[in-house]
């Protein structure tokens, strides 16, 4: 097989001309920069050839919690410190619990539910004391009616107010 060594240093003028030309994300935490081209957005956050084109474009954007993951795994760094690794399918934390893209992704959706249901909880603790006071000045009327019906029987004086305690 014969071998044009003209092609060679024209064909990697070519690459690296295209390289130079393609469009691509830059991600960086201030020490470390990575580019990430559309291949690498369809291969490592399984999204479609058009919207990682938009992405690299400039036209969308990627979305913080994805672009985070995406950084720490292409990088191979995590922000948190020790026992935090980067695996195939996301953040790894001490535990052992991993935390997917879309985990991250639904973290905002999850802390509104907590204030929710936190907000929900304070309601409630409210309602159930004043039903415990409401339930303690009835325990009182009710012993209060149970004496007067015993003093009447006995044909004593019975206050005609009730003097509720509390």
């Amino acid at each position: 097989m014969k071998r044009n060594h003209n092609n060679g240093p024209q064909e990697t003028r070519n690459r690296a001309q295209k390289i130079i030309r393609e469009k691509c994300l830059w991600l960086t935490d201030r020490h470390t920069s990575i580019r990430i081209n559309a291949d690498l957005l369809i291969e490592h956050c399984y999204m479609s050839r058009s919207n990682a084109y938009k992405i690299v474009s400039g036209k969308s954007k990627l979305q913080k919690p994805l672009e985070e993951l995406l950084f720490y795994k292409l990088a191979g760094t995590t922000p948190l410190g020790p026992g935090y690794y980067m695996v195939e399918d996301g953040l790894s934390m001490p535990n052992g619990f991993v935390f997917n893209a879309d985990q991250l992704d639904q973290y905002g959706f999850y802390m509104q539910i907590h204030r929710s249901i936190d907000r929900d909880m304070k309601e409630l603790l409210g309602k159930i004391e004043t039903l415990k006071h409401e339930n303690k000045v009835l325990g009182q009327r009710i012993e209060w009616l149970n004496k007067k019906e015993k003093h009447e029987e006995k044909g004593a004086v019975v206050e005609l107010i009730p003097k509720i305690k509390g």
